[in-house]
């Protein structure tokens, strides 16, 4: 059976059919208050994963979706030939690139384009999907949930990746499985998911 993850303010609220013994908290779904009881928790550090379910964790997931506004984003996690991890340091912290997709435009074009605007790296191959993560954050006061679409993409190492300044990026470096789990310290709960199974 599915069960949602949602990253809010770097903590969990998972979404599934039955309690999950991992979770900190379980909560039985009972309508847009148990998602304002489980916020609160995570938003105010009372846990560090909450997790809601009903016998249809579909009709829990389409209620939360509800609560936001949507935006679709795409993004790579890109190796090269020595098996190093594409990574970018945004805004002060470690992070995979990424951005919106563009109208008519499809998730894995979308993680090209992302890739190549923000690192540089022109040479660049599709391998196959990596699955999604969501995350949630505030902008001019609305609420905001990100479903972000994944691709394992190769990438050549010739010649240094250079970051997008312009979008805050701040540095844009291949790096090998160690300093990749030196970034892990410093990441978003979302993108430490993906790069974990990396190290």
């Amino acid at each position: 059976m599915q069960v949602y993850w949602v990253s809010i303010n770097d903590k969990w609220l998972s979404i599934g059919g039955e309690p999950d013994e991992r979770s900190e908290r379980n909560l039985q779904y009972e309508g847009a208050n148990t998602f304002s009881i489980a916020e609160s928790a995570l938003r105010q550090g009372h846990s560090q994963c909450v997790h809601l379910f009903d016998s249809n964790p579909e009709r829990i997931w389409d209620a939360f979706k509800r609560r936001y506004q949507i935006v679709e984003a795409a993004g790579g996690i890109v190796r090269n030939e020595s098996d190093e991890l594409l990574m970018i340091k945004r805004l002060g912290k470690w992070d995979l690139p990424k951005g919106k997709i563009a109208e008519g435009e499809t998730a894995g074009c979308a993680a090209l384009r992302e890739v190549r605007e923000e690192t540089g790296i022109a040479e660049l191959k599709m391998r196959k999907p990596a699955g999604t993560t969501y995350h949630t954050y505030m902008r001019d006061g609305q609420a905001i949930l990100k479903p972000v679409y994944w691709f394992h993409i190769s990438g050549s190492s010739e010649g240094a990746p250079k970051p997008q300044t312009q979008e805050g990026i701040e540095e844009a470096v291949w790096m090998n499985p160690a300093k990749v789990e030196a970034a892990s310290a410093n990441t978003h709960a979302n993108i430490k998911a993906l790069i974990t199974p990396l190290i």
